[in-house]
């Protein structure tokens, strides 16, 4: 069907400008898409950063495990002036090298005792076992908690602890 003048005319100006416009910005598009489609082939480096760039590529995972050692076997009971040792580990998935700030308190009704504090820095997917061991010479207290702290990572696990009584 032939596109009728609204004049009625065979050679309308009008016409003849938007048939140009239509078929103008047609092959402007046609243009955009061949040259974009090549230069998005041509450069995928550049197009995969500014994906990046805005978080819109699937991303992985950034964390950080932290497990005590052989934790079915953790000590129930503490006896006054009996040492106590265990182990915890850190392992780094955070995909760059981080410093872990970390501290071991036990915590009580009373208050804390710091048992030790220290950092440690670990490369992506290294881990590191750290041995505790403490020896107390009073317990206040017939419960206690011990419990480790990753400072900078707001991070933490504990297990309890039950006072024995002491036989005479």
């Amino acid at each position: 069907m032939a596109d009728i003048c609204p004049n009625f005319l065979p050679y309308c100006l009008f016409c003849m400008k938007k048939k140009l416009i239509y078929g103008l910005m047609g092959l402007l598009l046609c243009f955009g898409v061949i040259y974009g489609g090549s230069y998005l082939y041509m450069h995928p480096i550049n197009v995969k950063s500014v994906l990046a760039a805005h978080h819109l590529l699937p991303e992985p995972e950034r964390l950080t495990e932290l497990y005590f050692e052989d934790h079915q076997n953790l000590g129930k009971t503490f006896t006054d002036l009996h040492s106590y040792s265990f182990s915890f580990t850190i392992h780094n998935l955070e995909y760059k090298d981080f410093t872990y700030e970390y501290e071991v308190r036990s915590i009580d009704e009373f208050g804390f005792s710091l048992l030790d504090k220290n950092s440690i820095t670990l490369k992506h997917d290294e881990y590191r076992t750290i041995p505790i061991s403490f020896k107390t010479l009073v317990v206040k207290t017939n419960r206690f908690e011990v419990e480790v702290n990753i400072l900078n990572k707001k991070q933490a696990i504990h297990f309890w602890m039950e006072v024995e009584e002491k036989k005479t």
